[in-house]
């Protein structure tokens, strides 16, 4: 299987007004894509900033319009958590404000990330395995605060003895029994 070529983005906070919305961007394009969507405050450009700093500014739409004062990052392949290059944008959670800075990324080259694409480059780029990939969908999913020990298990690596003994206590709790003690 190919890696991904182009770079995709979407709203990475659940629909509906919220006091913060995030816009995401993963691939080749995303601190390019970002700057052309992205007005800094200060003097300098928002890639003249060292990688992972917050920069203050505003989001623009795709005909230069400021839309909202936002916080903007970008993040360098491979260390990001899709193994690209990587854009955020935290703007308030406006769901006109975030459909706006979305189509202002389509028009600056992104396209639409489909459900679930941004933890599959990460599994394509070898951030996660296929255990941490699928836990990561459970644990987008879980109903139960029961299930959150099995999610953390496989998503964080710590596979020591005490998550074994959490797991194995999960297990227990969920099909009713009780080890002895």
């Amino acid at each position: 299987m190919s890696l991904p070529t182009d770079t995709i983005a979407a709203i990475s906070t659940p629909s509906g007004p919220g006091a913060i919305g995030i816009l995401r961007l993963s691939g080749p394009e995303a601190a390019s894509i970002a700057e052309k969507c992205f007005q800094p405050l200060g003097p300098k450009g928002l890639r003249d900033h060292p990688p992972r700093a917050l920069v203050y500014g505003d989001l623009l739409d795709s005909g230069g319009q400021p839309i909202d004062r936002v916080l903007c990052t970008y993040s360098l392949g491979p260390s990001s958590y899709t193994g690209e290059d990587t854009a955020e944008f935290q703007c308030h959670g406006s769901p006109m404000v975030l459909a706006l800075g979305l189509e202002a990324l389509f028009a600056a080259g992104a396209r639409q990330a489909r459900a679930g694409e941004f933890t599959r480059r990460a599994f394509l780029n070898g951030r996660l395995d296929l255990a941490q990939a699928e836990a990561v969908g459970d644990l987008l999913s879980a109903q139960s605060v029961l299930r959150r020990p099995l999610q953390y298990f496989y998503t964080s690596n710590h596979k020591g003895p005490a998550m074994l003994i959490n797991f194995f206590c999960l297990q227990c709790s969920e099909n009713n029994l009780r080890p002895y003690s």
